[in-house]
């Protein structure tokens, strides 16, 4: 954000933490480079948050510890599991392309993507770059996938699926994973179909990779 030492504003250091100038405190550190919640957008977010909470009178000494330990919401990048030094990501809330993009972008290492799903007249190609960070990509059965797989041929990017199940998605996202590897359900698509919507696509997402796992499903 655009901010001066006479009027308060925030703003995001290359370390990932942030610093913010507020009234009777000058500069402070609104809140640090680690944070519970992943993604450089979502840094943005806790920014505008921050600011929000401590004009609605919340205490700024406070702010750090709770904006750095807040987890996020149910299925909006939620790491859920970690198991066999693997993590467990449920994005269902990813309905567009763009919510994938961001995605990808918020880890670093091994990604397997599982995406696709129903169309709702959505553009992938102006987004098609993002797709080459996933190392691995699963596909979901629908129409918006079958829009999708037209341009990953083109593009050279190869993928698995589609799957007619999560549970055939999981095992194959599982089985090509290595140590060390971010699995996530990102869809870019609409979960209607094989879903009643994003949250029972969510839901039964993790249900589904705990029963994998041979655990409770919740």
């Amino acid at each position: 954000g655009q901010w001066s030492e006479d009027r308060p504003g925030a703003s995001l250091l290359p370390d990932g933490s942030c610093q913010a100038v507020l009234p009777g405190l000058g500069r402070i550190e609104l809140f640090p480079a680690q944070l519970t919640m992943p993604g450089e957008h979502n840094r943005r977010n806790l920014m505008a948050a921050g600011l929000a909470a401590w004009a609605a009178g919340a205490d700024p000494q406070r702010l750090g510890k709770a904006l750095a330990e807040f987890p996020g919401v149910e299925h909006r990048l939620e790491v859920f599991l970690k198991r066999n030094d693997v993590r467990w990501v449920n994005d269902s809330a990813a309905t567009v392309p763009e919510a994938v993009a961001a995605a990808l972008g918020s880890f670093t290492g091994h990604i397997s993507l599982i995406t696709g799903g129903t169309d709702k007249n959505l553009d992938y190609k102006p987004l098609r770059s993002a797709y080459k960070r996933a190392n691995t990509i699963v596909l979901l059965a629908g129409s918006g996938t079958d829009k999708l797989i037209p341009i990953l041929k083109e593009d050279g990017i190869g993928y698995l699926g589609p799957c007619s199940s999560i549970e055939e998605a999981i095992a194959l996202a599982a089985q090509h994973s290595p140590p060390g590897a971010t699995i996530m359900l990102s869809p870019g698509a609409t979960s209607f179909g094989m879903f009643k919507n994003e949250f029972d696509r969510g839901l039964r997402f993790k249900a589904a990779v705990r029963s994998y796992y041979g655990t409770a499903p919740y």
